[in-house]
């Protein structure tokens, strides 16, 4: 059945001296959690269209949201009840070829630079953040 021994010797004397329907009164009701299902339905379509990186990023948008606070830990539990999986990022250092940038200056960007004097010449770095997480240039 998966149960313990011990947990049906707890039950069982309440059940015999109770009976079925007594004993089904004085059940208690369990604990759904802090959000209606409307609400977790809701954290579902926030979590579908933003990313997070973080629990306390979406443990924020529900006290902001709906006014309930959760703990780190808390909603951790609540997403793997959900069945949502947070990932945290990892850092994945760049791996820089100083003698490749180091041609480039001297190769390429000297003659654009000769070539455009009065222009203005924009950098930009076509790395993903989660994995270029510091500036590792030579």
């Amino acid at each position: 059945m998966g149960l313990a021994g011990s947990s049906v010797y707890r039950y069982a004397q309440p059940y015999r001296l109770q009976g079925l329907a007594g004993y089904q009164a004085a059940e208690q009701p369990g604990y759904w959690g802090l959000l209606s299902s409307g609400q977790r339905a809701g954290l579902c379509r926030e979590l579908g269209q933003t990313l997070y990186t973080d629990c306390r990023a979406i443990a924020d948008w529900l006290a902001a949201t709906y006014s309930v606070r959760y703990s780190v830990s808390g909603l951790t539990d609540l997403l793997h009840r959900l069945r949502l999986l947070l990932q945290i990022d990892t850092a994945v250092p760049c791996q820089a070829d100083a003698a490749a940038q180091t041609a480039f200056l001297t190769d390429t960007l000297a003659p654009l630079l000769a070539q455009a004097e009065a222009a203005v010449v924009c950098f930009a770095d076509a790395a993903h953040p989660t994995h270029n997480t510091r500036a590792t240039h030579v």
